[in-house]
């Protein structure tokens, strides 16, 4: 599809000085009317009759959605600065972001639920499992074309761990027309600086591509609070037919975060003074590594029926060691480093959809409905130092305005802890049925089974686990006019214990 075009008209007035021998008629003298054209890369008005990928499976706009929906376009997001989607999200209604440096920084809040196990976070309508409630993925919002959220639950569309609400990143999209490219050059305070470049088009009448690059670094406002982050997306599309069209893609993501557990009180009291120290260790580490690709096939059957198919290979590595806490003793008028914590996550996932799209009648209405199944094996290792016992029991002495950087200095060992092999399984369907012109009705159903295989890696044993789950939905929509709707729903959903790959 061509991309749109915004077309600026030129016109210029030309004053004749005295001397200029007038014309005879005395018409004024007027310059041709000139065209300048630029293409508006992904200029997207966002509004109630857009799409929702968050909500349904079926394409359904918000009028259509018997939820509480909200988009926000990623041209937006990035006028307003936010760097992160957390930061753009919980400018929405309803959201709070709760993210600490033990859950990746990600962790958000919606209707009294909070974090990785119950506010879902999706990128390409794809999970990432959680290992120990941490997820660090997407890194930044350069590469976003779009983020829908849904508020309230969603288990029937996306299982376990969708309650309060669900998040889904879009990224930019390959597109066809001329080959564009875009630069952002960025520099700021505490050294902060930027290189981005997005670049996307057509290769040839079927191959069109999209690419962007994002490195950011700073020094930070904090001593030794440097942090780095680089962040590729890649992606080709292949129409293969009028029909058929194949999209390959493929996220990479690095990021170091600037290492920051906070100033402590002196006396119960906050310090001005203090807030740039850094009483962490010299050899602290906080290092998250992902990489997503993708294979999606969508597939116009006939005018009633259609097919996508979407496989995943998703891989993160994540690496901690600090000294996470700073406590003031008033005994000794000391402040006392403790908290030496060393973990490590190694998580590999593999995955595949499948729907069919049918449009059909139901008792003389007109209907549309979406079935299918997904497929995940998702494998996870956790190494740490636990139980968490340090060299000194008391903590390590530190100079208020002066801290040693110390080492890290644990009487635990870092190991092996434990690894599990989840196998999850799920059928699910959904309909839209339009009762009359104003009336519609949406429901949902879904069927989850999911293995947990888990091998203690310190004392040999091992424990599997068979879980469950079932879940359903039905809501009416009334169209007022076409502009406002209303609705009601009933859902339900299933939030688990904890992390589903690390129970």
């Amino acid at each position: 599809m061509n991309r749109p075009t915004t077309k600026l008209l030129a016109s210029s007035l030309c004053l004749l000085a005295l001397n200029h021998p007038a014309q005879a008629d005395d018409a004024p003298l007027t310059l041709p009317t000139g065209t300048i054209s630029a293409p508006a890369i992904d200029a997207q008005d966002i509004s109630l009759q857009t799409p929702t990928t968050a909500g349904s499976r079926l394409g359904l706009s918000a009028l259509q959605t018997p939820a509480s929906t909200e988009s926000l376009s990623g041209e937006r997001i990035r006028q307003r600065g936010d760097r992160s989607v957390q930061d753009a999200v919980s400018r929405g209604t309803g959201i709070s972001r709760t993210g600490t440096p033990g859950d990746g920084g990600t962790s958000l809040s919606a209707r009294g639920f909070t974090g990785q196990g119950s506010v879902m976070q999706l990128y390409d309508g794809n999970r990432l499992y959680s290992g120990m409630g941490t997820v660090t993925f997407p890194v930044d919002t350069w590469s976003v074309e779009r983020v829908d959220v849904l508020r309230g639950p969603a288990s029937v569309l996306y299982g376990e761990g969708a309650t309060g609400a669900v998040v889904n990143v879009i990224p930019k999209k390959p597109f066809a027309g001329e080959i564009e490219n875009h630069l952002r050059l960025g520099y700021g305070s505490y050294d902060s600086q930027q290189q981005a470049l997005d670049s996307g088009g057509s290769l040839s009448d079927t191959l069109s591509y999209r690419l962007n690059l994002n490195r950011l670094r700073s020094n930070g406002w904090i001593d030794r609070g440097d942090s780095a982050s680089d962040f590729i997306s890649a992606a080709l599309r292949w129409q293969a037919t009028d029909d058929l069209a194949f999209t390959l893609a493929h996220d990479y993501g690095d990021q170091q975060p600037m290492n920051d557990f906070g100033t402590p009180l002196v006396n119960g009291r906050f310090h001005e003074g203090l807030r740039d120290k850094n009483y962490n260790i010299g050899n602290d580490k906080q290092h998250y590594n992902d990489q997503w690709t993708r294979l999606t096939s969508e597939w116009q059957l006939s005018d009633t029926l259609s097919a996508s198919n979407e496989l995943y290979y998703l891989k993160a590595q994540r690496r901690w060691q600090n000294a996470e806490n700073y406590n003031w003793d008033t005994a000794s008028q000391q402040l006392l480093r403790s908290g030496n914590f060393a973990i490590k996550h190694q998580q590999e996932q593999v995955g595949d959809r499948q729907t069919f799209t049918f449009k059909h009648g139901l008792f003389g209405l007109d209907s549309q409905t979406l079935a299918g199944f997904d497929y995940n094996r998702i494998r996870f290792q956790l190494n740490s130092n636990s139980p968490f016992k340090d060299a000194l029991p008391d903590g390590q002495p530190l100079d208020l305005q002066h801290p040693d950087k110390g080492r890290f200095d644990s009487a635990s060992a870092y190991r092996p802890q434990f690894q599990s092999t989840t196998k999850q399984m799920s059928a699910f369907a959904e309909n839209r049925t339009q009762l009359s012109e104003r009336w519609s009705l949406v429901t949902g159903v879904r069927r989850d089974y999911v293995q947990v295989d888990r091998d203690n890696l310190v004392d040999g044993s091992q424990s599997d686990k068979t879980l469950t789950g079932n879940n359903w939905k039905a809501g009416l929509v009334f169209a007022l006019t076409p502009d406002p709707s209303f609705y009601g729903q009933y859902a339900t959903s299933t939030d688990g214990v904890g992390g589903l790959i690390s129970l």
